[in-house]
């Protein structure tokens, strides 16, 4: 850990609460109102286990985990660890200039530092629980799906090679 981070890891980050993080009927997860500005937030889970994180549009990130689809292996994740704590705790930090992604990156890592030192668990990093290899089959799932979509459509539209017309094919650009 660099000396920075050593120093930084014993304060925490003034975490302002924006919410509580709960199930709507469908069972995914409902978050509290935000702006779609630059932010750091942190997720508290119903066990005391946390993940914090950082966005250049907070709304935006926040959606990803309620309703995975950005082919993201962390929203399938995240939503299946807010799924099994049947809701959180949201929190976020934005004071400062946040619309660096190398500042509010930092900002992470000083903020995962201090988790670490106050034993706190997160959810950041590798997990090998039960829960996560269903969260990564699903991601997988998700992928295969998109897949047999862009075979569909270049098979539709004649392309012989779908690797070559791969940009043209996927919706999301």
């Amino acid at each position: 850990m660099s000396s920075e981070l050593n120093q930084s890891a014993k304060t925490d980050l003034p975490w302002g609460f924006r919410g509580k993080i709960e199930l709507c009927g469908k069972g995914w997860p409902q978050f509290p109102l935000v702006g779609n500005e630059p932010a750091l937030y942190r997720i508290i889970f119903s066990d005391g286990s946390a993940y914090i994180g950082q966005a250049e549009g907070l709304d935006d990130r926040l959606y990803g985990y309620r309703r995975p689809t950005q082919g993201v292996i962390g929203e399938y994740l995240l939503h299946a660890a807010l799924v099994n704590s049947k809701g959180a705790i949201l929190e976020t930090f934005t004071d400062g200039d946040l619309s660096s992604r190398t500042e509010r990156q930092r900002l992470e890592q000083i903020a995962i530092a201090h988790a670490k030192v106050t034993l706190q668990e997160l959810h950041n990093g590798p997990r090998t629980g039960v829960e996560s290899i269903r969260a990564m089959i699903a991601f997988h799932e998700a992928e295969i799906d998109r897949l047999r979509l862009k075979l569909k459509r270049a098979e539709h539209e004649g392309y012989s090679d779908i690797y070559m017309h791969s940009d043209a094919l996927d919706e999301t650009k």
